[in-house]
């Protein structure tokens, strides 16, 4: 791309300018085709560098050697700095200069350096003043210590002279401190989706869950839950080895304390890819069972419940046995988590029914059994409570 637009950018502007379009199309592009093309602008607007650049592990020897030219380096910083660094020492109506490759202090004029009177002296003595005392301080190397008395005195004592403090009865300290702190802006969608694909690409290869608290939180609303959802579902299908890292993330977002994401943001995430979902499973097969498996993770753990599955976009899929898929998906991970009983236990509790989610050939007692035989034999537990 970088050496296309070098080439030709007039053309590189055009078609970005039609990608731009597209990728808010809802209607003509799936989710994961309108996601690569924001992330190829995106590519383009950081000058063809990617944001996120993945660091590769140095062995103990690179590591080493790393340090010990860090060491060497901060080493020759401090030489240099001592070398070209003059001290100050002030203490109460002195000054004490280190002997240094700069011409002598200020304060003495040019007559009083060869050890004359010089036109500063003279006004000394005439308001008097008293004269300037020398002392050897006892450090182990000789400094001049200037005492004035008058009212240039003052500015001799440099940076460490305490301020006179205001009258308490001053008018100034009657009027508060404005806050300097700018007033943080809303994001708009386009800019959260950024923020939220970007953090949980990183939770992706780092682990760091307090860092995504703190994003989130940066995010500053609530309403970009629901594409928090959505989007780690889609991260969980398109990257390998995602499912268990996107549905652990949404686990402990759904119980976090910090940032609790609710019922509602998550079936506003899970319908929003259920829409696309047909469009999708040509791309990623086992979309649904891993939306199903991570839903069962989620209802597992008492954050939500069985509503979603009577919503009506479930109901074109049960017709090529689609539904069954997500069903299935979510019993199997409350099996992993329960054990054979447990997932007994829980479909008698919550009166769960799975005929409803066959195909309709399937969608009987008999039919339904079957299906569990030939092809999901780790749930035959179940059989002995469908009825």
């Amino acid at each position: 791309g970088k050496n296309i637009e070098n080439e030709n950018e007039k053309y590189v502007n055009t078609l970005f300018e039609k990608l731009k379009k597209l990728s808010d199309m809802d209607d003509v592009l799936d989710f994961r085709h309108r996601f690569m093309i924001k992330d190829t602008i995106d590519l383009r607007d950081n000058y063809w560098e990617p944001r996120i650049k993945k660091t590769k592990a140095m062995t103990k020897d690179e590591f080493r050697k790393q340090m010990e030219k860090e060491e060497r380096e901060a080493a020759m910083r401090s030489l240099s700095g001592r070398r070209r660094t003059t001290t100050y020492s002030y203490s109460q109506g002195t000054t004490m200069k280190k002997k240094s490759n700069k011409p002598a202090d200020e304060w003495m004029s040019q007559s009083s350096r060869r050890g004359g009177k010089g036109a500063q002296d003279v006004r000394q003595s005439e308001k008097g003043g008293r004269k300037m005392q020398r002392k050897v301080m006892n450090t182990g190397r000789p400094k001049v210590e200037v005492t004035r008395s008058n009212a240039f005195g003052g500015l001799a004592m440099g940076p460490s002279s305490p301020p006179k403090e205001s009258a308490p009865n001053s008018s100034a300290s009657k009027v508060p401190a404005k806050s300097s702190e700018p007033k943080k802006e809303k994001l708009t969608a386009e800019q959260a989706e950024k923020k939220i694909k970007a953090l949980l690409g990183e939770y992706l290869d780092a682990r760091d869950f307090q860092e995504v608290i703190s994003c989130i939180e940066e995010l500053g609303s609530e309403e970009h839950y629901g594409k928090i959802v959505s989007t780690a579902i889609m991260l969980s299908v398109e990257k390998k080895g995602g499912e268990k890292p996107m549905g652990d993330v949404l686990v402990k977002l759904v119980n976090s304390d910090k940032v609790n994401i609710k019922k509602p943001a998550v079936e506003s995430g899970y319908l929003k890819i259920l829409k696309d979902v047909e469009d999708l499973a040509l791309d990623y097969p086992r979309i649904l069972q891993t939306m199903g498996t991570t839903y069962g993770r989620l209802l597992d753990g008492g954050s939500i419940d069985l509503s979603l599955l009577d919503n009506p976009v479930f109901e074109p899929l049960k017709q090529y046995g689609d539904a069954a898929k997500f069903v299935i998906g979510m019993l199997q991970a409350i099996k992993a988590s329960k054990g054979d009983s447990g997932l007994v236990s829980w479909y008698k509790d919550s009166k769960f029914d799975l005929k409803k989610f066959m195909r309709p050939r399937n969608n009987s007692r008999e039919g339904t059994i079957e299906f569990i035989k030939d092809r999901h034999k780790d749930l035959i537990a179940l059989e002995s409570v469908i009825e």
